[in-house]
């Protein structure tokens, strides 16, 4: 054994989440919407937090003279997210429910290979030195042949499920998430109270099990 060998340390901690932290909590925002950028991104950005925003590439508009279409924002928009860090994925090209279409081509409009392989080269048009590697599964609608495609091209896809992703244990295919539900109209009392539940939820099942929830 060389002396430079014998300089390097034989001991490597490796950690299960960021900075040896106890658990891991991620958020996530699907769709493009406009409200993603006038709304969410000020306050993460005043709390020093990150995020995940999955966009369907054919509702993100370009020329950001015209109004917005419904509630959807401007690739300008997401592009700039990406300059603050945030993680830009993909939620397919038009949010059709992946398990009712046919393989078909990436070529074909409607069909499961359009929908995984076009918002890639969508986005790549817009940010040609951008790589992708998230994907969201549209009304989290997605079965064996779905998964198994979605891996050919993602590296990562977020699910539903259980709401907790233990250490060790992730199906990259198939990230756990978690939702809080609404049943009424909202109020700021009723948002109040769920962002209560969602502490407890936190503390009651991302924390004390040490795992990671998005």
């Amino acid at each position: 054994m060389s002396s430079a060998e014998r300089s390097i340390s034989p001991l490597v901690e490796l950690a299960d989440w960021y900075e040896f932290r106890k658990a891991a909590y991620s958020l996530s925002f699907d769709d493009g919407l406009l409200s993603h950028y006038q709304v969410a991104a000020p306050i993460l950005d005043k709390y020093s937090l990150n995020a995940t925003f999955y966009s369907c590439t054919e509702s993100l508009q370009s020329d950001s003279i015209l109004p917005p279409t419904r509630r959807f924002g401007y690739w300008w928009q997401f592009i700039a997210f990406t300059n603050k860090g945030y993680e830009l994925g993909l939620h397919t090209a038009d949010h059709p429910k992946l398990t009712t279409l046919k393989l078909g081509s990436p070529k074909e409009k409607g069909t499961l290979l359009y929908e995984r392989k076009a918002p890639i080269a969508q986005l790549k048009k817009q940010l040609p030195t951008h790589t992708v590697i998230s994907f969201a599964y549209t009304f989290v609608d997605f079965n064996a042949q779905v998964k198994e495609e979605t891996a050919k091209v993602y590296v990562s896809a977020r699910g539903l499920g259980k709401g907790l992703n233990e250490a060790g244990e992730v199906d990259w295919m198939n990230i756990q998430a978690h939702t809080i539900d609404y049943s009424s109209i909202r109020t700021l009392e009723k948002d109040q109270a769920k962002t209560e539940e969602l502490e407890r939820w936190i503390e009651k099942q991302t924390i004390s099990k040490g795992g990671w929830t998005v």
